[in-house]
């Protein structure tokens, strides 16, 4: 469903044209910015796979995909990729709370950013960040699952210009991922970098997609 959606941007934004006239591939989506989320998502799926890491269930997912049902269909928030001894999960929009609130407690890390940059956004027990995509990194050594041999890099999709994303993006969520996420045993931050995606644009004027 969502792949054959991912194709067609890549025409669109390779030649400026898309058949859009199957209704049934736009189902769910709501903003030019989700639509580039899912882009990206299914960018950085590929790039794993082409560096080498396999997906775990691939073939099941893909089944799913081919079934055209949209509630199904829809990207998941979770994806399980390995490399020889280096296990990678990907996180879609994963929601880490505060230490506070109960869905915390299912978890290896919490959300203890302190100083809040936008007034809006909740405080107390029921605040939480949700990056955009998630890696997050641990060994296959066959022992106990130990999260302080977890390492976090984040992603964040941004359908911005370049000067926006760089002044004004990315303080913020410095702020909000690198400084605002630790482990429950606390210690030095799990992340160990963080991207943020943006379409960049060429010298002819158009854009690619990714940078």
């Amino acid at each position: 469903h969502y792949r054959v959606l991912f194709e067609k941007m890549i025409r669109w934004y390779q030649m400026g044209t898309a058949d859009w006239s199957d209704e049934e591939t736009l189902v769910g989506v709501r903003s030019i910015d989700e639509l580039y989320e899912y882009f990206c998502l299914y960018k950085l799926i590929d790039g794993l796979e082409k560096s080498g890491f396999h997906r775990k269930d691939k073939a099941m997912s893909e089944a799913l995909e081919r079934s055209q049902i949209p509630e199904i269909s829809m990207p998941k928030h979770r994806y399980a990729f390995k490399r020889g001894r280096t296990c990678l999960t990907l996180y879609y929009e994963k929601e880490i709370w505060s230490p506070k609130h109960g869905a915390s407690e299912r978890d290896r890390f919490f959300n203890v950013e302190g100083w809040i940059w936008d007034s809006y956004r909740r405080k107390g027990a029921n605040a939480k960040r949700v990056p955009d995509y998630i890696f997050e990194f641990s060994a296959d050594r066959g022992g106990p699952d130990e999260s302080e041999k977890r390492i976090l890099a984040i992603f964040d999709a941004k359908y911005s210009p370049a000067d926006i994303v760089f002044f004004e993006k990315l303080p913020v969520l410095v702020m909000r991922y690198v400084h605002g996420i630790s482990r429950k045993d606390g210690g030095i931050s799990p992340v160990v970098s963080l991207y943020l995606l943006h379409p960049k644009e060429m010298n002819h004027g158009t854009h690619s997609p990714v940078r």
